[in-house]
């Protein structure tokens, strides 16, 4: 049987991937191999004539089929980085994405005292986390109606080392006590647009973390209706928003008795961010 060095080995990889149309076919076999051999991606190119075990082809071969029918990498590798903490994930909960991070940079830079913040729709407990990392002092505490999600987020709690308080809820329905700040990144996808989305998300990520009725504004009316009920006195509110929502949610909040919402657009020039007291 043939032997296969680690150069050989990512070299292949990178070919199948380019032929699969995959992007940056290089760096997704570079992420692949690292993972199954435990190693970073740097310290593959000085390990690059090592021959590979029969044990770890075989896991570099089941990853590799994975990412080459579309799944994506994060769940293939079952792991991520948010805020440079790492984060472990499966389908039950949503791949973080890089904007999700401001949100977080939103609430620690003007409240970096915070006694208390509410993660509302927690899912892989990343929010939460980087929440916690950088408010060391503050208490945590994270819901989700998914009972996977939330076992998902408590295990990413222990393997950061924090301790974060989880609750099954309906956004607000089951939250008892008041909070300095609530975060959230709900569901706000309306649903004629999910069916554009791209097709690795249709098919691998849950659609009950992406898609919200109401033209994706449902979540955000019943955290608002609540909000008042779980806010100790000048408590504010930090929504992660679809673009073009910023209007519907400046209404929202001052139906709900709220008199200040700023919008914050990102990068692309979209509504993003909203921050609401």
């Amino acid at each position: 049987m043939k032997e296969w060095t680690i150069l050989e080995i990512l070299n292949w990889t990178k070919d199948f991937f380019a032929q699969k149309q995959l992007e940056n076919p290089r760096l997704n076999a570079e992420y692949i191999l690292a993972h199954v051999l435990e190693d970073t991606r740097i310290n593959l190119y000085v390990r690059f004539e090592e021959v590979v075990s029969e044990a770890h082809r075989g896991a570099i071969r089941a990853c590799v089929e994975r990412r080459a029918a579309g799944e994506p990498l994060q769940y293939v590798l079952g792991e991520t980085s948010f805020y440079g903490f790492p984060i472990a994930l499966d389908a039950s909960v949503l791949i973080p994405r890089p904007e999700t991070e401001y949100l977080v940079e939103m609430v620690v830079d003007q409240h970096p005292r915070a006694a208390s913040i509410l993660d509302v729709g927690t899912g892989s407990g990343c929010i939460a986390i980087a929440l916690k990392k950088l408010i060391p002092d503050a208490e945590i505490t994270g819901a989700d109606i998914s009972s996977q999600a939330l076992a998902k987020a408590s295990e990413n709690a222990d393997a950061n080392d924090v301790a974060i308080t989880f609750i099954q809820s309906d956004l607000l329905d089951e939250v008892k006590g008041r909070f300095d700040i609530i975060v959230s990144n709900p569901p706000y996808i309306p649903d004629a647009e999910y069916q554009k989305l791209d097709s690795q998300i249709l098919e691998f990520e849950p659609k009950l973390a992406l898609v919200a009725e109401e033209e994706g504004m449902i979540c955000y009316r019943k955290i608002l209706q609540k909000a008042a009920n779980h806010l100790r006195p000048r408590g504010e509110i930090y929504f992660e928003i679809g673009h073009g929502q910023g209007e519907k949610i400046q209404q929202l909040a001052i139906a709900a008795g709220f008199h200040d919402v700023v919008v914050t657009k990102d990068l692309n020039g979209f509504d993003r961010y909203a921050h609401i007291w």
